[in-house]
């Protein structure tokens, strides 16, 4: 489960403060010298609208990826916009900043390793010159990240080799999505417009992510990663904010009772719809809308 994020004195010192959330792992953070591949640790991060990192004498390789929000990465010298699919990587004690934009802060995965073989998992052939690339695939690296976290987490005898094994994995991964043809790039770009422009007309009527992907023919899961990868959030999450949202403007307005702006905008049952709406706004659609005339009177 994620944790909120203090500071934390009993991480190593490497590990940012301006977290929200965060699941770690550590296994060992001596860097070795010796030819095999050695995760020393990795993580998976929600951050603070104030994030940001600047090192210059960090002893590991490091392998980032961004599965949501916006940031900017300065790398010998270079500034890089983050987005959601990006990857990146950095060298023992090489100057890197990494900073998030506050408005839509980062939720990025990291692996820190070493070892004679770490300059192959992350060598012009993986990332390009600049060490930067794009993942036109975003399934692959957030499972592989996550078995990494699982793995770690675990523990054992054999934690470290699987480890390693799962970041040898995820560099051919890389390899494999960040040189996929431009033109399976722009046919999913495509699909996920279209997929979009078909929610925010219809998202009234639409009940599922199922009948999302019906309307367009496409797969669920399929669907499921084009939000991920272009939009940064799920269309269930995308779905269930224009509702809320819409639901919310009619509350405001005052017209209408909790009920009704339910079935307005798809909800059958009122008292379902009212969790929902809790759950994103924090406030029962009564007490907002109670809240919201109290306001105008005044």
């Amino acid at each position: 489960m994620a944790k909120p994020s203090p500071h934390r004195p009993n991480h190593p010192s490497f590990i940012a403060g301006q977290v929200r959330e965060y699941r770690y792992f550590f296994l060992d953070l001596v860097p070795s010298r010796k030819p095999d591949l050695k995760v020393a640790c990795g993580g998976w991060e929600r951050c603070a609208p104030d994030y940001r990192i600047e090192r210059a004498d960090f002893a590991f390789y490091g392998l980032e990826y961004v599965a949501r929000g916006k940031g900017t990465l300065i790398l010998n010298g270079v500034e890089n916009n983050l987005v959601p699919g990006s990857i990146f990587a950095y060298r023992p004690f090489t100057s890197h900043s990494i900073r998030t934009i506050p408005d839509d802060p980062l939720v990025k995965y990291f692996v820190d390793f070493s070892g004679g073989e770490a300059r192959r998992i992350i060598s012009p052939k993986v990332l390009g010159k600049d060490g930067l690339a794009f993942l036109h695939h975003a399934q692959s690296p957030h499972d592989l990240y996550e078995q990494m976290l699982e793995t770690g987490h675990k523990g054992g005898r054999l934690a470290p080799r699987i480890c390693a094994l799962l970041l040898e994995l995820l560099s051919l991964r890389i390899e494999e999505s960040a040189h996929a043809p431009a033109e399976e790039h722009d046919r999913a770009r495509q699909t996920f417009e279209r997929c979009r422009s078909e929610l925010q007309s219809h998202f009234r009527t639409i009940q599922s992510v199922a009948e999302l992907a019906q309307r367009n023919h496409v797969d669920p899961a399929y669907l499921s990663r084009l939000f991920d990868r272009f939009a940064g959030e799920s269309p269930h999450e995308m779905l269930t904010r224009l509702k809320v949202n819409q639901a919310a403007a009619h509350l405001i307005g005052g017209r209408y009772l909790v009920k009704e702006v339910a079935a307005q905008v798809g909800y059958a049952d009122p008292y379902h719809f009212s969790r929902v709406f809790k759950n994103h706004h924090g406030v029962s659609p009564a007490n907002f809308q109670h809240a919201r005339r109290h306001q105008v009177k005044v």
